[in-house]
């Protein structure tokens, strides 16, 4: 019993994440890190108030 999840083909999806796989690389390194490292900077300040909190609770 084979089951769809996605109408989508294979070869649709290679070709799409290729597509945005040469945008992404076209940015640029210093364009790239720019972008994310605010989202860096928040995942690192959760985790580390996460570690605190379960410190703190024991």
């Amino acid at each position: 019993m084979s089951r769809t999840y996605s109408k989508v083909s294979y070869s649709t999806w290679v070709y799409i994440l290729v597509l945005v796989s040469l945008i992404i690389t076209n940015f640029g390194l210093n364009t790239i890190l720019d972008f994310a490292s605010p989202i860096f900077l928040l995942t690192a300040l959760s985790y580390c108030d996460h570690t605190k909190r379960s410190r703190l609770s024991k």
